[in-house]
């Protein structure tokens, strides 16, 4: 399985006024521990917003797993890789930081089928 190296999703660089935001996000929205394990889906344009919560997520401490849609399908993303979707459902809490394009209303409704009642999720669809 190909994850995003933790390296590189440090090395994307965002806005200073983006901090308070993903602060927010983090502690206060989601309340994520230390002991819980996050997986946050991004695609390419949203990276340095997910960069931004990263940041804080490694703050808080809570292990977690990146993928950034691109790296697993073309795009339109149409049906969401089994890998991604293994991987949430595995976690405590989920994270979708995308930018949509037309046609992956499927692949969100096969995300949100993992998580309803399960975990705690932030769905960031169309985020800027």
């Amino acid at each position: 399985m190909t994850l995003i190296s933790p390296n590189r999703i440090t090395e994307v660089t965002f806005p200073d006024d983006y901090k308070p935001g993903a602060h927010n996000a983090i502690n206060v929205c989601l309340a994520i521990q230390p002991w819980e394990k996050v997986t946050m889906i991004t695609d390419e344009k949203t990276l340095d917003i997910a960069a931004s919560l990263y940041a804080e997520l490694v703050k808080v401490g809570a292990p977690t797993t990146v993928f950034v849609l691109e790296d697993y399908s073309p795009r339109p993303c149409l049906d969401m890789p089994s890998q991604i979707l293994h991987t949430l459902g595995e976690s405590n809490v989920g994270i979708y930081c995308v930018w949509p394009q037309k046609g992956e209303i499927v692949h969100r409704m096969q995300v949100t089928e993992v998580v309803d009642g399960k975990i705690r999720y932030a769905h960031m669809v169309g985020i800027s």
